[in-house]
């Protein structure tokens, strides 16, 4: 597969049975029997055991990159839609308690915003009262 298409993602729709084999050493590798030696032998090929986690850090990067660029951590549908899905994702994993501390850890570093609601009323409030002692002057 590899030889003929250059890369190891196989995309399981076109090639069910050797997408459901990747499958079950993704899952024996996240459940630790997946032997060294197979894990040696895919990783010698490029074989990603983890493309969730390269996918992971590759959109905390691009996000990371936009907050640098635009000065703030709110992603817009209309510019950024799958960035800002992903955000959106995040959220989500974390309410539900399913987000890894160490993924959260790295989103509080970079200044994610994990309650977008809650900060436009709190930017609203501190807003207001800097306009009410700008009234006073």
């Amino acid at each position: 597969f590899k030889k003929k298409n250059g890369h190891c993602k196989v995309d399981r729709r076109k090639e069910k049975r050797l997408g459901d084999w990747v499958s079950r050493q993704r899952q024996r590798y996240k459940k630790g029997i997946l032997s060294e030696y197979r894990r040696e032998k895919l990783n010698a090929i490029g074989f990603n055991l983890e493309p969730m986690s390269v996918s992971w850090r590759d959109n905390c990067l691009r996000f990371a990159e936009f907050k640098k660029k635009n000065g703030h951590c709110r992603v817009s549908w209309k510019d950024e839609k799958n960035l800002a899905l992903w955000s959106s994702k995040q959220r989500q994993l974390c309410r539900k308690g399913r987000m890894s501390e160490d993924r959260k850890e790295v989103l509080d570093a970079i200044g994610f915003v994990w309650e977008p609601q809650l900060n436009d009323k709190l930017q609203w409030q501190e807003k207001y009262l800097l306009l009410v002692e700008f009234k006073k002057k």
